[in-house]
């Protein structure tokens, strides 16, 4: 299996397939089951992986938008509102988050910020 994650997808697919079949033919039904269950073991694991990288990279985008956020409108305003940093942390949404900052960049003051908030 190792050696299969090294080539490009279409031939990984190809060569498990082929040694797939090669066991089943040469080993029997006790060794195809046992290659089946690592073949599966190692795509699940693959896809939890790369499911866990991609929410981890969105969560990660979505925590340095709320930082860079709250920095600009301490920057801009001064002194924050107490809860105001809770508030933000609620949104978990990036395309709130930009408007958000959008919004800071155009507000006149935090109280136009806020109540738009």
């Amino acid at each position: 299996m190792e050696l299969a994650a090294t080539l490009p997808k279409e031939e990984a697919n190809k060569t498990t397939g082929a040694l797939i079949g090669l066991a089943y033919h040469y080993l029997g039904e006790a060794a195809l089951n046992r290659l089946m269950e690592a073949v599966m073991a190692s795509n699940l694991l693959e896809k939890v992986l790369a499911d866990a990288w991609e929410t981890g990279r969105v969560e990660g985008r979505v925590e340095r938008s709320r930082e860079m956020l709250l920095k600009f409108l301490t920057g801009r305003f001064g002194s924050l509102p107490s809860g105001l940093d809770v508030r933000i942390g609620e949104i978990s949404d990036t395309e709130r988050l930009d408007s958000l900052a959008d919004l800071a960049a155009r507000a006149a003051t935090l109280e136009e910020f806020l109540a738009a908030l």
